[in-house]
């Protein structure tokens, strides 16, 4: 029973990808060339609000069957290859995000040069979580929760007037979700630990940020990849080490 358990885990990035390739197909097809309005009826679009529902149900009934969490350890652990791998993999997505928007930001948008010194100051804390002592770990994992806000606070002034939901709504939810999962770890970290909600976040946000990775699909928004593949990356790691503490 546990086994089909941890099978179960790798539906959601599986859902995820399913989702970035339907995505993928709406940004190609799915908008008038001219308005650049939503085309109203089109199955992959459809498809993909289907598909986000299913991950918010899936993440919430998984957390729910789930046996009671021990007090679970202090993620990420240190001292773990695995945990080192995934951030140096993380932290070097990060920081090409960083070095990407500067250069634009260079020549364009002055959040783009912004948002682009918090993403390498963002991919250097997350080379030490893993090799930090338990305050320092803290508040590593509270800037990459900043990180997260200011990257959602840079994407809604962008689409704050603009009424083409269908457009945008994949990354907005994505970073939506990474900021309440990362806040969730930040807590935990912290000793305030709430296992099953931040396992939820973890899955749902994991999902939503390779879906969202669609949207980068181009080579102006070519950083935005980066951050979203980092932020599943970071969140199905840690949503798979939470659940190893249950399913031992």
């Amino acid at each position: 029973m546990m086994s089909k358990k941890r099978l179960f885990y790798f539906l959601f990035p599986l859902l995820g990808i399913a989702g970035f390739f339907l995505r993928t197909v709406q940004l190609r097809f799915g908008f008038e060339p001219a308005t650049k309005l939503a085309v109203i009826g089109f199955p992959p679009g459809i498809m993909l609000l289907l598909l986000a529902a299913v991950l918010f149900f899936a993440a919430f009934f998984f957390v729910r069957m789930l046996p009671a969490f021990p007090d679970p350890p202090d993620f990420p652990e240190r001292r773990s290859t695995s945990a080192a791998v995934i951030h140096f993999a993380a932290a070097g997505l990060t920081a090409l995000m960083g070095i990407l928007l500067l250069v634009s930001g260079l020549h364009g948008s002055r959040l783009d040069l912004l948002l682009g010194l918090v993403s390498v100051l963002t991919a250097l804390y997350l080379l030490l979580i893993s090799h930090a002592g338990k305050k320092l770990r803290a508040f590593c994992l509270i800037e990459n929760t900043l990180f997260y806000v200011a990257w959602l606070v840079v994407l809604f002034s962008r689409h704050a007037s603009d009424p083409v939901l269908m457009g945008f709504w994949p990354p907005l939810l994505a970073l939506c979700a990474a900021v309440f999962g990362f806040y969730l770890l930040a807590c935990a970290a912290c000793g305030l630990n709430k296992p099953r909600r931040c396992l939820f976040s973890l899955l749902l946000g994991g999902s939503l940020c390779l879906i969202a990775a669609a949207d980068g699909c181009s080579l102006s928004a070519a950083p935005y990849f980066c951050g979203f593949l980092a932020a599943a990356l970071m969140q199905f790691f840690y949503a798979y080490k939470l659940l190893l503490t249950v399913l031992k």
